[in-house]
């Protein structure tokens, strides 16, 4: 009797083995292809930070060594071609350089895109462009595209889809805010950045001094961002800045390129699962020096800034601008998050490169003086640090 011969085939238990191995170096491989897709989304943002760099540059190059910023300020005319609701009988002037930039801010995208008709694409009331939009005034310096990719962080899911839909925005598949106001001016979003720039770079260092259009004396102090807004302190209104006070810097008045940085994410998106808020001092991100040159820098290894409505807290070098920056819905949840009343945001105890001392006479790495100390109830220990360079510059 013969015998048949048999097929070579895996038993139960081999098939087992392999699938147990096959799931082992699934478990092994996942996460290292997730952190070289993290470190590639990386090189992304910091080759976009780069272009915006080399955009300033250019910028300046061109214009008298100045930093870009908008210069539609109090006093400045609108153009002829600026598309309004309703033809006034005269000329209109703007009433004060916030109202300017927001005014310049709605020129560039009728200009460059066409954006009509006027009573949809206005100009927002009671608008500063200076957080979010501070790189449009770099729009030609970077080869006038709009919306540029390069102004955003590619971790940023939100702005990146929003991007896409910059003619149709509420169509978007994400959540948006809910209007501000009557007039629905959220068309703008799409042409955010993931990026802002820092209020030294459009603002004053220091509180001087200032002539109105009326000839008065005012007292002009150093711009901070609270809450998602611009701030002045010393109780200056935005409506009775003096003329031509803001967006008047020129790199020369930098002090220290390579220590002094331009802009920064509001997150750090790059490092672990879940976000961190900026001024939480294990937030790592890359940064925009002044040189041109992006790196990493964990929050806490920086100089934790000063409190601007406090004058002689540029002196003291002690004063922390402790606040509670308020995230909306089109902002992604963080890592020690917290809530305050019905808003959702993080207690900052300093704002670290956003709030240099000495603004551009400052420097934000290397750090001066000893690590400062979070307290438990949030704040910023007050103590003593190196932030900028005051010599042959009196206060």
């Amino acid at each position: 009797m013969g015998f048949k011969s048999r097929r070579p085939a895996f038993t139960l238990i081999e098939l087992l083995i392999v699938i147990a191995i096959i799931a082992l170096l699934i478990g092994i491989l996942l996460p290292a292809l997730g952190e070289a897709r993290r470190h590639a989304k990386m090189t992304i943002c910091s080759t976009g930070e780069r272009t915006m760099g080399a955009a300033i540059s250019t910028f300046a190059s061109e214009n008298k060594d100045a930093l870009c910023a908008y210069t539609w300020t109090q006093g400045t005319p609108l153009p002829s071609d600026y598309k309004l609701v309703m033809k006034p009988s005269g000329p209109v002037y703007m009433a004060d350089d916030f109202e300017g930039a927001a005014f310049q801010f709605t020129y560039i995208m009728q200009r460059k895109l066409n954006m009509s008709p006027p009573e949809l694409y206005a100009a927002p009331a009671n608008w500063v462009p200076h957080i979010l939009y501070s790189h449009i005034p770099l729009v030609e310096s970077m080869g006038g595209q709009l919306p540029h990719p390069s102004v955003v962080c590619p971790e940023d899911s939100w702005l990146v889809t929003m991007q896409k839909y910059y003619r149709n925005f509420d169509q978007a598949p994400v959540t948006l805010p809910a209007p501000s106001s009557d007039v629905d001016s959220r068309w703008r979003f799409p042409f955010r950045s993931s990026y802002s720039m820092h209020t030294s770079h459009y603002g004053v260092d220091r509180y001087e001094k200032r002539t109105d259009q009326s000839g008065r004396a005012k007292d002009v102090a150093p711009i901070y961002t609270e809450n998602g807004g611009v701030q002045m302190t010393g109780g200056v209104k935005p409506s009775t800045v003096p003329i031509a006070t803001i967006g008047r810097r020129r790199y020369v008045d930098v002090r220290f390129p390579s220590s002094k940085t331009v802009l920064s994410d509001t997150f750090g998106r790059h490092f672990g699962r879940t976000y961190t808020h900026h001024a939480d001092p294990v937030s790592r991100q890359p940064l925009l020096f002044y040189d041109g040159s992006v790196r990493v820098f964990a929050t806490g290894d920086t100089n934790p800034g000063w409190d601007p409505r406090n004058r002689r807290s540029l002196i003291t070098m002690t004063a922390r601008f402790s606040y509670f920056d308020v995230l909306d819905e089109s902002e992604p949840r963080i890592a020690r998050g917290t809530k305050q009343g019905n808003n959702y945001g993080y207690q900052a105890a300093a704002a670290w490169f956003r709030q240099t001392r000495g603004g551009l006479r400052g420097w934000d790495v290397p750090r001066g003086g000893v690590r400062a100390a979070i307290k438990s109830d949030g704040k910023m220990a007050a103590q003593a640090e190196n932030e900028f360079d005051n010599s042959g510059d009196p206060l």
